[in-house]
Formats: structure tokens, sequence, C-alpha cells
């Protein structure tokens, strides 16, 4: 657990213990805001009529400078069509003490409900918070300062250097920082700070700003505003992997089209219709999410790992992500069927069991995520002998995905185009023509293919592997309502309640089948046994109450072959091979050129049984790719989504088939 500031609070001042020093003015907080951090960056002229803006604040705080900055957009006719706004804090304040410092601003009462109701249970790493309709976004970073700037690539317009004063806080202000935050600006960016000490002066004009001191806010005699000049310096930044690059469209998309209308598709598309994206969905099937997104039902619930991971932080981070849209979507008065009721999950071997006792011995998740439940709990609720603690995920629930991509793909900026396939792509100077199956020829600025397993039919570069899996429907005897979901080395839950269901009557999905390799979704007899089988093996008195029992829905998943989804631009084949051919030799010291791509063409495929957990954080990253913007999200992870990490695998490799 990220650890939460040691502050006092009286009568809405905030006086931080840990650094003897206050976190705005006693003056007029507000005030000190708006003419330290808008004013010194030339806000709001400088975001105008702009297509997006990025601000990146060292030192959160209480909220302010965000509230501030986000009154400000929002009353501002000529704003940017879309605000990201970075912050980044190693001792965030917990809830309550945001929920009694915010009553003191009333002017920001909207903004702050709206921050209140989707802050995290404080946990390292990035939290992506949601604000008008998708146009604003905050993306809280717990970390430490330095630590962020070695592990995110930021590349914002504007700096807010908000930490406690240098005699207060050295390390923040160390040379070294100072020269890291330069090598994420771009010349133009502008930085301003309440401090005006020589030495921070003199190690900004080092690391290539433009300073210049001008009068303080009250009873402060002065400030910094700077100004970047130098080039940005990317050898400072995190290990320099030009295959991995990204590129901007010289001009913003206003079309996109989007191959899929699973959940895949659905969330990509409505990530950039949020921001203003006109986008064309196009299926071969007669209704949306009628492939793999097609269960009555389908486990939302992170992947855990016996130790931090990346791979442990990219699904909580996606797992929370999905949480506050769906909360979102409800606030909004859609009924999307979500129940969270938690998932149990047995020790089927002694692996899983040595997993469970290792999770039960960390402290570093939040708090309320999970419990490791004894044999007693787990055996009265399951009605049958447990010898061993069970696990329970207790922010889990049950979702139903194709009411969830319907729901998604009715935003007014999005056309749905059913029975339609895409028959055929070409480069044109202004973007790509799409032949469809109905002989129709479409001009797109740029093309999503988030078209699963098939994604295979447009690119040589990308391996997914076909997963048919089946599910089995069926009902308990007593029809008893089922408290958890269970997770054995199967699973088995109700489908998720909408707002007329009648709780009697919600049927059980259990599964799911496994075969690699099979594309067809005829539903079988063999399978509906194969899943009864394995839920006998695991609980047989729980199976032995199940009546009406019939196959449920067959898929065919797309899996890669290291398990993370793909996300991110197509690469030009022919360019990574001439240009990165040598890899496997290790010329760490060459110059390798920035990666090329199949331009205007991006992927969201991959996403294995995990789909319903992943979608939503892979779209908001891909939409921010597309859309020019940093990614909200670890550099490595970026890294390991990249569409080409298969390619520099096999180049490292000394491979030339790619695959």
């Amino acid at each position: 657990m990220t650890p939460y500031a040691n502050v006092k609070i009286k009568d809405g001042q905030v006086y931080s213990s840990k650094y003897d020093d206050i976190y705005y003015s006693r003056d007029n907080g507000p005030a000190e805001s708006e003419f330290v951090f808008l004013t010194g960056n030339d806000l709001p002229a400088r975001w105008q009529e702009r297509s997006g803006f990025c601000i990146t604040e060292a030192g959160f705080g209480t909220g302010l400078n965000f509230l501030v900055t986000i009154k400000a957009w929002l009353d501002d006719p000529t704003r940017s069509k879309t605000l990201d706004y970075f912050a980044i804090e190693a001792y965030p304040l917990s809830i309550d003490q945001l929920t009694e410092v915010h009553t003191h601003w009333p002017e920001f009462k909207t903004h702050s409900a709206t921050l209140l109701e989707q802050y995290p249970n404080v946990t390292r790493g990035c939290h992506t918070l949601v604000f008008a309709d998708g146009r604003v976004q905050l993306h809280l970073i717990f970390e430490k300062l330095e630590t962020a700037l070695n592990t995110y690539n930021f590349d914002p317009d504007s700096w807010f250097l908000d930490g406690f004063a240098p005699s207060k806080n050295p390390s923040m202000w160390r040379k070294e920082v100072l020269l890291k935050i330069a090598a994420h600006s771009c010349p133009g960016t502008s930085l301003a700070t309440f401090t005006a000490a020589g030495q921070v002066r003199r190690d900004l004009t080092e690391a290539g700003f433009e300073v210049s001191k001008c009068k303080g806010f009250g009873r402060k005699r002065e400030m910094l505003r700077a100004i970047k000049s130098g080039p940005k310096a990317a050898q400072n930044l995190i290990k320099h992997e030009p295959w991995f690059a990204l590129q901007s469209f010289a001009v913003q998309p206003r079309k996109i089209a989007v191959i899929g209308a699973g959940i895949a598709g659905a969330q990509i598309a409505w990530h950039l219709a949020q921001r203003g994206v006109s986008v064309l969905v196009i299926d071969a099937l007669e209704e949306v999410a009628r492939g793999a997104s097609g269960n009555q039902a389908g486990i939302l619930a992170p992947k855990l790992t016996s130790s931090a991971s990346r791979e442990e932080a990219f699904y909580l981070a996606a797992f929370l992500y999905q949480l506050r849209q769906l909360d979102a979507m409800k606030q909004k008065g859609h009924d999307i069927p979500f129940t969270q009721h938690g998932l149990l999950q047995l020790a089927h071997d002694p692996a899983t069991q040595r997993h469970f006792e290792q999770l039960a011995m960390r402290d570093d998740l939040p708090r309320n995520l999970l419990e490791i439940v004894s044999p007693d709990y787990a055996s009265e609720h399951l009605g049958e002998p447990i010898e061993q603690s069970c696990l329970l995920i207790n922010l889990a629930g049950s979702l139903a995905p194709g009411n969830l991509c319907k729901t998604l793909l009715a935003h007014p900026n999005i056309e749905l185009r059913l029975s339609t396939s895409l028959e055929k792509v070409s480069r044109c100077k202004q973007g790509s023509t799409l032949k469809l199956s109905s002989g129709e020829s479409l001009s797109v600025d740029a093309l999503v293919l988030a078209n699963g397993y098939q994604l295979a039919q447009f690119s040589d570069s990308i391996k997914t592997t076909p997963v048919r899996g089946q599910t089995s429907s069926a009902q308990l005897t007593d029809n008893k309502p089922l408290g958890h979901m269970l997770k054995h080395d199967g699973y088995l839950l109700s489908t998720p309640r909408n707002g007329s269901a009648k709780h009697n009557k919600r049927r059980l999905i259990f599964g799911a089948s496994y075969q690699r390799g099979d594309v067809k979704v005829d539903l079988r007899s063999a399978e509906t046994q194969q899943n009864l089988d394995s839920l006998t093996a695991n609980l047989p008195n729980l199976a032995s109450h199940l009546t009406n029992i019939k196959p449920s829905h067959a898929g065919v998943r797309a899996s890669t072959p290291d398990r993370w989804p793909i996300v991110g631009p197509l690469a030009n084949s022919d360019f990574y091979q001439k240009e990165y051919a040598d890899l496997h030799q290790g010329k760490q010291y060459k110059k390798y050129p920035a990666a090329r791509y199949q331009e205007g063409v991006f992927a969201l495929s991959g996403l294995g049984s995990r789909g319903l957990t992943s979608a939503a954080y892979c779209a908001n990253l891909l939409a921010h790719m597309i859309l020019g913007s940093a990614p909200p999200a670890p550099i490595n992870t970026v890294h390991a989504l990249h569409p080409a990490r298969f390619i520099i695998r096999n180049l490292r490799k000394g491979k030339n088939k790619f695959g």
C-alpha cells in the first residue's frame, strides 16, 4: 500500500507533519493556485483551439490545482477538445481527509464530488479518473516523483511544480530530478512554480529552460516561470527502444473505422467517441457481441500474482478502471447487468494453495480488495466440506458483456454497420480506403482492428492463436441464489441482475472448455459434459444440485504467445526487417531509427480470457496513442502490449520469419 500523508487539518488549512509545511496559502488557496499555475503557464490561452492539452503536476496534495484547472477549462468556450492531467503524489491524502478539506471550497462542489466518487483506495501505480464525459482525464500516479519520471512518458504541454518548499523537501528539487523533467519536455513546454530559489532557477536553466522570475502571490515576493527551449533529451529517459516509439498523426483523425463489435471494438469505439471522434464500427455478424463476447455473463476480476509484478499491476489497474467506467454509466442511468458479489477461489491443487498463502502475507494491495477466508466459511457457503482456506476477491463481479457492448455502441458519435465484413484495406494519401463485403468503398483517417484472432488476416507480423471456449448453463434445484462467483480449475457464476430481473430466475453459467486452434462455434454436448465433470470433481455436492443443464455459448478467443493483449500501431514489417535485422548481434551502441508503421492502422486484440477486465483500460491507452497523447500507463507496460514485440523478439533471436 502507498502510505497516506501525515497531515493535520484545521479550519480548512492542511499542514504536513512530515515536511513541516502547509499545502497552500493561508490567505486564499484557490486564488494562489490560479495565479501561480494557470497564469504562470499562460493558461487558458495556451490550451485554446487545441485538439488536446496535457498538464503534469508534481505534488497532487489536496487536488486544489486540479479543481482550479478543470473549472477554468470547462468555463472556457475555446478550450481544447480534451485535457489530460497527470498528477504525481508519493503520499496521498485519504478520502476522508480530502472530503473534509473540499468542504471549504464550495465553488468546486461538482468537480470535487466527481473526484471523491472515483478516488481510489490508495495503491501504487496510475489511476485514471474521468470527468466531463471523458473529455478530461485525471491520471493519479501514486509514486515518488523520481520513480514516476523514470517509469512513465508524460510529454506535457505544461508543468505544475507544486511540491513542498526546497528547504523542506530538497529531494524533489534536486538537479537530477529537474533534468528528468526537462527530458520529458519538448521545445515550448511551459513550467511554473511558487518557488524562486536560486538553485532551482540555475538548475532549470542548465536543463534547457528559459527561466524568468516574476511577482509571487500574496506575501511571496517572487515565483518562477520557464519555457523549454532546447530539444527533448530522449537519452535521459527510460531505456531507449526506438522500435516501440509511437508516432503521431500530422493532422488529428476525424473519422476512424473499428472492425469488430465485441468488447474490444465497443470499448475503443466508445473511448474515441468520448474524445470527439466520429467512429464507424463494422462487424460481419448480424448482432453486437455475437462472437467471443457473446457469453451471458463473465467474470470481472483482477489477476493477482504471489508478489508484486508488472502483470498484476496491469490487470489491477484495468480492473479498477473498468469498475469506475461501470459506476459512471450507472450514474448516467444506464442499466448494465453487473453484480459485484465477489469471487471465491478454491485451492484445487497444491500450487494454488501456496499462491493463496503468499497473497495472505502481502500488505501492498488495497485492503478492501481481497481476503483469505477460512475453510469453515467456504464450507458453509458452498454446502459441502472444504478443507483448505480460500481466496475471496471482494470487489469482483459478474457482468453481461453483450449489454455493456450495446450501451457503449449507442454513443451518438458511433455509427454501427452489422452483417458487413472488411474485404481489403488500401492506403491512400489521407488515410485508408476500406473495401466492404457490400461492395462499398469508404475512406477513413485511421483504422482499428479489433476483430480477435482474425487480426492475422491483415498483418503478417502478429501471431494469435484461436481458442474455442464453450460455457454451459443450469439452475440450482432449490433456486437458492449463489452468494459468490466460484473459481476452481473452471468457474461458476450467476447471470448478473439488472433493474428488472428477479433474483430467483437468474441462471448459472459454468465452464469453460478450452480448445486451441478450433474456430467453430457450434454447441457440443461433449463439452457440456466436460464442464460438468470439472465442476463435479471440485464441488460434487453443488454439482449434484444443478438442473436444466444445457450448452450456453461457444466463442473463439484470441490468445497471444505471451498472454499479453495487443494494443498499438501495426508495424511496417519490411522496415523492421531491414532496419533492426542485426539486433541479434547485440549492438547496443548502434543508433537505430524510430519505428515506422502501417500508417493509421492500429490493433486491439489478443485479450484472451480476461477481455472483460482489460478491454476498457487497453482501449483508453490506444485512444491516447491514436490521438497523439501519452498513454497513461508505465512505459514498460506500453511496450509489453506493443504489436511489434513479436517481430523484435524474433529479430533478437536471429529469425527472419515473423509470428
